[in-house]
């Protein structure tokens, strides 16, 4: 990404109304101490200079701040002495090119990594292929929960990441139905069914390993509830975070049992694509 098309975003909150956007960096830290305040500061393939200026701004860790520009990261949460530090991946499907059957979709992976302040936080994504505009949306589609904190940033932001993780579940799903059915189609060429079927395999490993290991993240947010300024007004809408993310019979954590079936066509029976 050119440095054209780096971005850099932010809104004020004052007990919960919009104040202002796109202000300086230099104007948080007037607000760090003011009751009813609330900030968020989003960077998007940022240059490295501006989130250490962020972070001499902020006393954000130094190591926090090495993981949120590393090329490689595993989703986590950590919690420092003046923050709380989140990597998460969001997950999209998107057309990928056309087989003989038609289009075909792959599954793209973002990664956003998230400082979590007393009163505020900072979003920063590697590109732009996690739609932040869809962050915002939901914070102002429940813009009465922003008079709650930070911690209301917080849930907004996890709701938005695990809704496109159950997105990409149910594309997957259709997917295997339409593989399996290929499967058993005699007049279906047999190399476009081994690429199908490694494309999905290769795609299934990619999406167990951002969206299992995100149930330990939303765990360690819900267990360190007050370190992220999360009143106890948002239990509820935290609890139901859990629920859709952690439950057994749950759409991200039945992925973990999927597999594609087998590309012979010597497979005596059918089975179903997914078991909840």
């Amino acid at each position: 990404m050119s440095s054209a098309q780096r971005m850099i975003r932010s809104r004020l909150w004052r007990d919960g109304a919009l104040e202002a956007e796109d202000f300086p960096f230099g104007q948080i830290s007037n607000h760090l101490d003011e009751e009813g305040c609330l900030f968020w500061v989003d960077l998007c393939a940022p240059d490295p200079s501006h989130l250490q200026e962020l972070a001499e701004e902020l006393t954000l860790d130094a190591h926090a701040v090495e993981d949120a520009l590393a090329r490689q990261e595993r989703a986590k949460s950590v919690r420092y002495a003046t923050h709380t530090f989140l990597t998460v991946f969001a997950t999209k499907i998107e057309e990928a090119g056309r087989g003989e059957q038609g289009s075909f979709r792959s599954l793209r992976v973002s990664r956003i990594s998230v400082f979590i302040l007393r009163r505020g936080i900072i979003t920063v994504r590697q590109d732009d292929g996690f739609d932040i505009d869809e962050v915002v949306r939901r914070w102002d589609d429940n813009s009465d929960l922003l008079k709650f904190g930070t911690g209301a940033l917080v849930h907004g932001l996890l709701d938005v990441v695990i809704d496109g993780h159950f997105e990409a579940v149910q594309i997957f799903d259709d997917e295997m139905e339409s593989l399996e059915d290929l499967l058993f189609d005699e007049h279906a060429a047999a190399n476009e069914l081994q690429r199908q079927t490694y494309r999905i395999r290769r795609d299934l490993v990619e999406l167990r390993r951002v969206v299992l290991p995100m149930r330990e993240v939303v765990n360690a947010v819900l267990r360190h509830r007050k370190d992220i300024n999360a009143p106890s007004e948002l239990d509820g809408w935290y609890d139901d975070l859990y629920d859709t993310c952690c439950a057994p019979r749950s759409g991200p954590s039945r992925c973990a049992t999927w597999s594609p079936p087998s590309s012979r066509r010597t497979c005596p029976s059918r089975t179903p694509a997914s078991t909840p």
